[in-house]
């Protein structure tokens, strides 16, 4: 795990030419690719070039995994995302009442005790 965390600088490069491509799907695959790279130290003075492309994004799709991606992105980084939610992204916050902001991040499944036997 550790060396595919280190190829982040080089999933990078590789990808930050696509943020700016003419096809919009390229453009937002790129996006929803790039936002958690910047998690790597060399990696996060990059993420002040991904806010504008993550703003499109939210005021242009209604993807809800690449909505979720790029609020989650953006809540991690310190912005204020109130003005950017939809009421369908507030909802998708509320269902989860206690929990911080995800935004449709993977948990692990939660299990009941009549769940952790044979049927």
């Amino acid at each position: 795990m550790r060396a595919f965390l280190d190829l982040r600088p080089a999933i990078y490069s590789a990808v930050q030419p696509l943020l700016e491509h003419d096809n919009a799907d390229i453009r937002e695959a790129a996006l929803v690719t790039a936002l958690p790279l910047p998690e790597h130290p060399a990696l996060a003075p990059h993420r002040d070039e991904l806010v504008a492309p993550a703003r499109r994004l939210l005021k242009s799709s209604i993807d809800r995994y690449k909505r979720d991606r790029v609020l989650e992105a953006l809540t991690v980084w310190g912005h204020d995302i109130s003005g950017l939610e939809t009421a369908d992204d507030m909802a998708v916050r509320e269902r989860e009442p206690g929990e911080s902001p995800s935004y449709g991040r993977e948990a692990a499944p939660k299990t009941r005790p009549s769940d952790s036997g044979p049927p």
